[in-house]
């Protein structure tokens, strides 16, 4: 049996995974299989990973969203670990895979671990979505600290991924890994931490294309299916008031500052105009919620 299945979807992002794919390659651990889920990528990427002989690469006709890409491939799947590796994510050193299975091996008490990135910063949270608005039973007495940690980069074992379902494909972008992670702890395990695994976290390679205002609406819609999920409807609606409240006041300071400081440098004013269109784009997705 092979220890672990990395898998990377892959949506127009063919250069960013042929990377991710080189610094896998390099590891001085070597019992994985690297398989790539193309995600009906519109660019040239099929062309570029036919080219890798290392890989197993599967071709979806349609775009099927990040979780039911990944559970489409581990149906298959016999390792004993999963590592879900975004196309953006590079291992900075060659003992980082090692490390990380190093690690789970030794925390039976963990059911999956993330890792230190760009050498300083985690790419973990303390708290879920809208937690500090509310205080949800749900999230008490759970194993661990952490309470979730980014999709880009998390190694989990399969036996607890085939019994917790997977990813939930309710989520076909963005939260998804908020949703696993706590669905993780529910059944008992810690999120673990593993600053011994260094990767380097590019971030949105999928979305570069994507204007701003459509993906920070993309992202709000997500939380709130973590919210409909996980949240009665007076914890959501408890949420939603908080967040117009701060999103009100964000608005004030920024035109504020935009037709204050901002007449004196066009850099500053073209700064905070943009912040205002990321918080009027939330507002105007979080008002269909009302």
């Amino acid at each position: 049996m092979i220890t672990v299945s990395i898998i990377i979807v892959n949506y127009n992002t063919g250069c960013f995974t042929q990377k991710a794919i080189q610094s896998i390659l390099k590891q001085n651990f070597k019992d994985y299989q690297i398989i790539v889920i193309d995600n009906a990528s519109t660019d040239n990427s099929i062309k570029q990973l036919k080219q890798i002989s290392e890989i197993k690469l599967i071709i979806n006709k349609k775009n099927i969203g990040f979780g039911a890409a990944n559970n489409l491939v581990c149906q298959n799947i016999n390792s004993k670990y999963i590592y879900f590796f975004n196309p953006d994510i590079e291992l900075i050193t060659t003992d980082s895979l090692g490390n990380l299975i190093k690690f789970l091996d030794e925390s039976q008490e963990c059911g999956l671990v993330t890792s230190c990135l760009n050498e300083d910063k985690s790419l973990f949270c303390f708290n879920y979505p809208g937690e500090k608005f509310v205080k949800s039973i749900k999230f008490n007495n759970l194993p661990g600290e952490i309470s979730w940690c980014l999709g880009a980069n998390m190694l989990i074992r399969n036996e607890l991924f085939k019994q917790i379902n997977g990813f939930d494909e309710y989520f076909f972008l963005y939260a998804e890994d908020t949703d696993l992670c706590l669905r993780v702890r529910q059944a008992g395990y810690a999120i673990g931490y593993c600053k011994d695994c260094v990767v380097k976290h590019f971030g949105g390679s999928s979305e570069i294309k994507t204007p701003k205002e459509k993906l920070f609406a993309k992202k709000q819609k997500a939380l709130q299916k973590f919210y409909n999920k996980h949240y009665t409807n007076k914890e959501k609606n408890h949420v939603l008031y908080y967040q117009l409240k701060t999103l009100k006041r964000h608005i004030k300071v920024t035109f504020f500052m935009q037709y204050t400081i901002g007449i004196f440098s066009f850099k500053i004013r073209k700064k905070y105009k943009q912040k205002n269109k990321k918080y009027f784009a939330i507002m105007k997705e979080l008002y269909k919620y009302i």
